[in-house]
């Protein structure tokens, strides 16, 4: 039998509202660390089971409906340029972070998927790596992955010569770090590890992110802006959007080109002039016949 909004107490109505809304507060005030667009998914879920208990006859309208979570504006993108690039590869040289950083700009993978590589996952002699899995941002001992999110997130990405020879000096290195702390190594077989071999930690990333740019004088950008970099870095080149698509693994063209396709005007101004010479007319003499 349904329960009915009139059957309840009005003030138990009103406590139903207020607990929602005193769930998304605190969040939007004391957790800093929580963005809005987290707040929203918690809204979304409360929300969604709440609208299941009134399909199902159990309340009569939806409280969730009345409260109003917060709007999630996407940040803003940085990009470095090339010279910013250039600087940045050469204030890496030499740390732990050298060949990751140097991967992820030349493959723009998110960095849950750079922290979940695998050795195994590259193919040296097609030199390729597949993207299988991705690093929960909260994991448990021995439970550090996750699958990725949509099916286009699978993918194998060509690498270049070079990025290839920075992967081989690191899987040295990484060699002589096993040896160096012996019993204390968790074999989980990743390219980016801890100096224990467990999974590197995501703002221990952050943090040793942060310090080289100051070190070295760079613009301070997030970690996430060097997947925008490399996407810039490929369409300013001239690379296919649709290559691009598949390198960052996007389920549509139409993602990246939403995405990123303001940085195309270059491409727009010489497609113009292409089309231009398409359809302007060359000079011919022409052959008229007489009319009889």
């Amino acid at each position: 039998m349904s329960v009915k909004r009139t059957s309840i107490k009005e003030s138990t109505w009103r406590l139903y509202e207020s607990t929602i809304q005193n769930h998304i507060e605190p969040i939007l005030g004391k957790e800093k660390n929580i963005g809005n667009r987290t707040i929203q998914v918690i809204h979304t879920v409360i929300n969604s089971s709440l609208k299941k208990a009134v399909k199902r006859g159990m309340i009569l309208s939806n409280p969730a409906q009345s409260i109003t979570p917060p709007k999630y504006t996407s940040p803003e993108m940085e990009f470095y340029s090339e010279h910013e690039i250039t600087q940045l590869l050469v204030a890496v040289e030499g740390t732990s972070i050298e060949a990751l950083i140097h991967l992820a700009i030349t493959t723009g993978l998110r960095q849950s998927e750079l922290l979940a590589l695998k050795w195994s996952d590259i193919d040296w002699g097609r030199t390729v790596i597949s993207v299988r899995r991705q690093l929960k941002r909260k994991y448990k001992k021995r439970d550090y992955f996750t699958s990725l999110k949509t099916k286009s997130g699978l993918r194998v990405i060509s690498l270049g010569a070079k990025t290839v020879q920075k992967l081989r000096e690191h899987h040295q290195k990484q060699i002589d770090q096993k040896e160096k702390v012996g019993d204390q190594w968790e074999e989980n077989n990743l390219i980016f590890p801890s100096g224990v071999g467990t999974p590197l930690m995501q703002r221990n990333l952050f943090r040793k992110f942060k310090q080289i740019l100051r070190d070295s004088g760079l613009r301070e950008i997030r970690f996430h802006d060097l997947r925008h970099t490399a996407a810039s870095l490929m369409l300013n080149h001239g690379v296919s959007p649709l290559i691009v698509a598949k390198r960052l693994g996007h389920s549509k063209i139409s993602v990246t080109l939403d995405t990123y396709g303001h940085l195309l005007p270059g491409m727009q101004h010489e497609s113009a002039n292409y089309i231009d010479d398409l359809i302007t007319p060359i000079p011919v003499k022409l052959h008229t016949i007489p009319r009889k």
